[in-house]
This record gives structure tokens, sequence and C-alpha cells, in this order.
């Protein structure tokens, strides 16, 4: 399973542009929270709704055993595709703080009672094989662009269609030409004008 990120920009989470919009996600929490408690509370110890603020998860939980889990759930008013769910940084580390004892909760469909269905994924952390970060990523990074090698001494050169060697010696012809001696590796000494087309410059390992 591979698992995707994207960079926080300050904006609002995926799919609330207005205030109607947030109000309808709330609706869809507050039922697939509601769903949870009324179909799962006899395969518990206790169930404690936390507040809306809480950061990580929305149930603190004890089971049959004896031990506290922290249950994240996220409602969907409709189907779970392949866009994802997202979670928050908190509640990624806190999943990655209690692995076997963190679960998301997904609710389909939370405000139809004929289609509404449940899945519960343990250790979403640890379940995942890859969290894979796009080419998106490239806006909030800090680039640099490696400087090209220009001819000199001691630098490997491969020239197409002659071969591979080491260059000997740098002669600027005028101009942004440069002329290149290089002993190729079968022991041959030849004398080329530079080309970066055709050829490769590195460094000696």
């Amino acid at each position: 399973m591979i698992s995707y990120v994207e960079p926080a920009d300050g904006s609002s989470p995926p799919g609330s542009t207005d205030t109607e919009a947030l109000e309808a996600q709330a609706m869809v929490e507050r039922a697939a929270v509601k769903f949870f408690i009324d179909t799962q509370s006899a395969n518990w110890r206790s169930l404690e709704e936390m507040p809306s603020h809480n950061q990580g998860f929305d149930i603190k939980s004890v089971s049959l055993d004896g031990r506290e889990h922290y249950i994240e759930i996220k409602g969907q008013s409709g189907a779970w595709t392949a866009a994802g769910i997202a979670m928050t940084p908190a509640e990624i580390l806190c999943a990655a703080q209690h692995r076997d004892l963190y679960w998301l909760c997904v609710v389909e469909h939370a405000l139809d009672a004929n289609r509404r269905r449940m899945h519960m994924v343990k250790n979403p952390f640890g379940s995942a094989g890859q969290f894979r970060y796009d080419s998106g990523w490239k806006d909030v990074a800090v680039s640099e662009r490696s400087a090209a090698l220009v001819p000199a001494e001691g630098l490997r050169v491969e020239i197409h269609g002659i071969g591979s060697g080491e260059v000997l010696r740098v002669v600027k012809s005028g101009g942004l030409f440069s002329r290149i001696e290089v002993r190729l590796d079968n022991g041959t000494e030849v004398v080329q004008i530079f080309h970066p087309a055709k050829m490769k410059l590195s460094k000696a390992e």
C-alpha cells in the first residue's frame, strides 16, 4: 500500500472551500462518529468521544482486555474512492506513536442509513508501505542545480563514436571552443574540439 502526502499551505482542508461546505462536512463527521458509537459500543469496555478540537484522534476507547486505544473517524458523504482519506500531521504522529493501538475508521455514505458502511484500519501508519511525495513538492523544496562541468585536466570524458579516457590538456582555440587532448582507455591519444552534445565529462573516481 502507498500513501500520498501533500504540503501544508495554510489553506482549508481538501473540499472545504466555504463556510457552507465546512458545515456540511461537520455534519458528515458527526454522523460518522455517532454511527461508530451506536454500532461498536458492545465491542469495547468504554468509548469516550473527544472534543471536536482534539488533536490526533476522535475516540479514546478501552478494549475488553483493558488496553487503551485511539480511534480517528473519517466520515464520507459518498464512497471511499481513490482520492483517498486525508489525515493531519497530528493524526499521523499519533498513529506512529500508538501503532497497533491506533485505528483509522472510515464511514462511507455517513448520512445515508441504507448505504452506510464502516471500515476499520488497524495501525494505519505501520501498515502503509510507502509515503510517496509527488512532483508537487518541488514547489516547497529548496532546490539547487548542479554546475555543469567544463573541460579540465584530470576529468574523464566520453567521446561519442570514439571512446572514453582522461583529459590530459585543455587548449583554448579562440571563442567559446576548447581543444582537448585525451588519453583513451586503450592508450591512444587523440585531440578533439570539445563538443558538449557529443562528449560527456565526469569526475575521475
